[in-house]
Order: C-alpha cells, then structure tokens, then sequence
C-alpha cells in the first residue's frame, strides 16, 4: 500500500496558477512513490482536473481528519499566502499535523504578511503582531523542511520569525510539462490554427481606477494595431476561472468578454478568441508555446510565458511579479520582455 501525502494550497478554486503546482507536485510525488491528496475548496474540480482524491480542508470534515491521520506527509504547497490569518490558520495545521507525528514541508511557498484584497501592492512592510509571529516561529521551527519562492518571503522570515536560513526554491510550476498536442487541438477548437501570428492577452480584475485604466489602455492600443495589422489573432487566456461569488477578482473570464465589448465588432468577429474552457495547466501552458508575445497581469502567466520563451510585457499588481522577475534575472535566464508599474500602463 502506497503512502499518501497531504497537499495543501489554493486548490479547486479556479486558479491556473495554483492548479499547475499541484500538477507539478502530483508528478513529483507519484514518481516518488506517493499517492498524492489534495486539499481542496472544490474537490470534484480538483479530482476532474488532475484525477486525485481531493477533500476539503474544513476542521468539522471527517473526511478531512481521516486524511490527515493516514498521510505520512503535510506538504503546504506553493502559492501565496497572504494576511494574519492565513499564516495563522498555516502555523496551526502545521502544529496539529506534527502533534499527530506527520512531517510537514513547506514547499517554494510565497509568505505576505499583508492582505491582498483586489489592489496593486509593492512591497509593503506590515508589522506582525507578537502572537502570529509566535505561532509561526513555532510551526516553521517543528516543520521538516522550508523553503520560500521569492527575496521578500525570505527577508520576512528570516531572523525575526526563524534562526537559520530559509533556502530559495524556485515555484514548483516551473517544473510542469506542457501538453502542446492537446494544446494544438485546443487552438482549433476555437477557429486558429498552429501557423496563426497569436498574441495572448491575460487580465485581472484591480480595485479603483486602476483596472478601468488598464482596460482602456490596452483596448484602445488593440483596437489600432489589430485594425492595422490584419493577420494578427488575439488569444484572451483566463488565470482565474472563478471561485466564490464574493471574490470578484477571481474571473478573468469575465474581463475577456469586457475587452470584446469595447472592440470594433469586426476585429472581434474575426481576430479575436477567448479561451472559455477550463483546461488542465499542462493545456495552457502548451498554447503558450504557440504565442508569438503576450501581454498579462497574472504572476503564473508571467511564469508561463518564462518557461516558454516567449516575449512579454507583464503589469505587476503585487510583490510576487517583481520577485520572480528580479529572481529569473539573478538566475541567468531573465524573462524576454518588460514588468512595468500599472501605472506606466496608463499613463
């Protein structure tokens, strides 16, 4: 009987990001012999996307305690983690799972002591108050292993919340594998072809003015270039399928349908295609192979396009963006293109 580990992280949420570090870390952890379980906001999202047993992580859930009794292994799995409450919830799970006699892992995790509620924000610096910072002194101190994604994460933890060195792991979806035949399949699908000139555009939702800036901008740039440049097609690929009705942000679907609005109809009837389909992270990160350049918002469509390549102009909205770019650079690789400030988009 395989072992099974715990996967915990912003899973069945609609997150493309998110889906494809737990397709990454599926592949890494069967290979090592794990059966692999995830938790999940929406477990049959989760189980129709990467075929795994998948529950809720709710402390009134049987199911989730028996999952958590069997595993011989707590993996918090990439991703953000933003806020007090956030890290308090994390530190707690981790304690009890130790308590419970299983290793704990956090994995190339993102840690923000900030919360993230739909804006543009660039390194800020909370204070933490003495009983969160306590309570993750203590779960980072009893955790087998730690490793964050970015400078900032490690600046964070390092010295005030832990006494040694937190060593850099770069974002597990870097290690996922693209499924370019699928991928062709599903360019067809929408009326485009392989030797199609595609450029891919990524939205997010941002609170204000500075979402409606971006829009109008960006609108009104391909608006021009695709009635110039006839022979162009325009990709619109969704980061964020939706998760909960309250979290507006979370729909990109909805953005590419607002960008359509605002074409003449004529480009949209014949230059422009929305991705609608929720596909498994292998399938979109394919497409991007496909790309010529794209222009995005979503840190994971940044990723994407690194791994692929291909040419990009990146609007970074939060602290991540510029981690990965700035990391990338001292890497060796860098990304082929520009991360500016939302506001030298609108400008």
């Amino acid at each position: 009987m395989k072992l099974s580990i715990l996967l915990h992280g912003y899973f069945g949420m609609g997150n493309v990001g998110d889906e494809a570090i737990l397709s990454a870390l599926i592949d890494e952890y069967r290979h090592l012999g794990y059966e692999p379980i995830a938790l999940s906001a929406n477990p049959m999202r989760t189980m129709k996307l990467h075929g795994v047993r998948a529950y809720r992580e709710k402390f009134s859930s049987p199911k989730f305690w028996a999952a958590l009794v069997q595993c011989s292994k707590l993996v918090f799995a990439g991703g953000g983690k933003y806020g007090i409450p956030t890290l308090r919830r994390l530190a707690l799970l981790t304690i009890i799972a130790r308590v419970l006699g299983k290793d704990v892992e956090y994995r190339g995790v993102g840690l923000y002591p900030y919360n993230w509620h739909g804006g543009v924000t660039l390194y800020p610096k909370p204070p933490l108050d003495p009983l969160t910072k306590y309570q993750l002194k203590l779960a980072l101190r009893c955790a087998k292993r730690v490793t964050v994604r970015d400078i900032y994460s490690k600046k964070f933890i390092e010295g005030s919340i832990i006494d040694v060195e937190a060593p850099l792991e770069l974002d597990p979806a870097l290690k996922l594998k693209p499924d370019i035949r699928t991928a062709r399949r599903a360019l067809e699908a929408l009326g485009l072809s392989t030797n199609d000139t595609i450029l891919g555009l990524n939205l997010r939702f941002l609170k204000n003015s500075v979402f409606s800036n971006i829009l109008y901008t960006i609108v009104k740039a391909l608006g021009t270039y695709l009635g110039v440049n006839k022979h162009i097609k325009v990709l619109y690929i969704p980061f964020g399928y939706g998760s909960t009705p309250e979290r507006f942000f979370d729909d990109d679907i909805r953005i590419g349908h607002l960008v359509a609005k605002h074409l003449p109809d004529h480009v949209v009837n014949s230059q422009f295609c929305i991705l609608e389909d929720e596909l498994r992270p292998s399938i979109i990160l394919g497409l991007f192979k496909f790309l010529k350049a794209i222009i995005c918002v979503r840190y994971h469509a940044l990723v994407f396009a690194y791994m692929c390549r291909v040419p990009v102009l990146a609007i970074a909205y939060d602290t991540k963006v510029m981690e990965f770019a700035e990391l990338m650079e001292k890497c060796g690789g860098g990304i082929r293109g520009l991360v500016v400030k939302p506001e030298d988009v609108s400008a």
